[in-house]
């Protein structure tokens, strides 16, 4: 692999384990409904991206039904929401909107990579997992181990079971 391929794995390995973080959240604070609602137009949102980064021409039907998606989804997704709503669900709303913009980006990227750019697919799939992998170590060492009292052992312990 060249230098510029490792850099573009690497910064798919970050799309896809941001992207992946940012929904995880935004599930939490939303609740699936709301996540679901807005992970759903992760489709549309890549087609657009594809346009503009493949330059793909996309007929008026196209662009039609991804705006009436797109359209039907906010207004489902906010139809619910109270103006007084929690600052959480508004949060996780944001959340998943980000989530579901790196998601986009991290299939285009793929997709760029493996056709355009001609990276094996294994060599591809092998790049991104450990760059996914060492991504992962960084959190657990940075956050996870350092809190994994407050997150393992008080909860075991608050729930009245031994460790």
């Amino acid at each position: 692999l060249t230098p510029s391929q490792h850099w573009r794995l690497a910064l798919i390995s970050l799309c896809d384990f941001t992207s992946y973080s940012f929904s995880m959240v935004g599930l939490t604070l939303a609740g699936s409904g709301y996540h679901q609602m807005i992970f759903s137009s992760l489709a549309v949102v890549t087609a657009i991206f594809s346009r503009f980064v493949f330059h793909r021409t996309l007929s008026w039907t196209q662009w039609f039904s991804a705006i009436l998606l797109a359209v039907a989804l906010l207004l489902a997704s906010t139809a619910t929401i109270q103006p007084t709503a929690q600052p959480q669900l508004r949060k996780g709303l944001l959340f998943d909107v980000v989530g579901v913009v790196l998601g986009a980006a991290l299939n285009v990227l793929s997709e760029d990579t493996l056709t355009v750019r001609a990276v094996e697919s294994s060599v591809f799939s092998f790049h991104v997992s450990m760059g996914n992998l060492a991504l992962v170590g960084v959190y657990f060492l940075s956050f996870t181990f350092p809190h994994g009292r407050d997150l393992l052992l008080v909860p075991i312990r608050d729930a009245g079971s031994h460790y």
